[in-house]
């Protein structure tokens, strides 16, 4: 009877089986953050409302950006008119400070840096662990000094273009 007992437990008993994920799934979804985080800093560089200033009366809104502003252009033929809200550059008459030429220099690093770092991940996860080996340590450095640089393109808000 002790014999039946012990083999219903087992029976009954569901296993339990650790599943190990390899690098490589832990290296898709770092490369997925990584893409994104590419992805939003392109998008944020592009853009031409980084900052935008409202009116008193709230009737008008001015968009700038670490490269561009945003301008609204009144276009008409004599018998249509169009109203096209545009990104342009700034023109060389804009005085551009220390700050606002590191911050555009922090921006261009960390598009540059942000690229490469994610190619490099991208290409590795594909080529498999036996071909090529990450130096994880430095990639780390590089991506935590990649994260300070975005940082520091906040350094445009002190900047000529939010005082004048």
């Amino acid at each position: 009877q002790h014999h039946s007992i012990q083999s219903r437990r087992a029976l009954t008993t569901p296993t339990r089986k650790m599943v190990k994920l390899g690098w490589e799934t832990y290296s898709f979804g770092a490369d997925i953050f990584g893409a994104t985080a590419f992805l939003l800093t392109l998008v944020g560089s592009a853009r031409c409302d980084f900052i935008k200033f409202t009116s008193v009366d709230g009737t008008f809104t001015d968009h700038f950006g670490v490269w561009r502003y945003g301008q609204w252009a009144y276009l008409t033929n004599g018998e249509q008119a169009w109203l096209y809200e545009g990104c342009f550059p700034y023109a060389d008459s804009v005085v551009i400070d220390s700050k606002w030429k590191a911050a555009r220099a922090f921006d261009a690093i960390v598009l540059i840096g942000g690229l490469l770092f994610f190619m490099m991940s991208a290409f590795s996860a594909c080529l498999g662990k036996r071909t090529y080996t990450r130096p994880n340590g430095i990639v780390g450095v590089c991506l935590l000094l990649l994260s300070l640089f975005s940082g520091l393109t906040l350094l445009v808000l002190d900047s000529n273009l939010c005082k004048n």
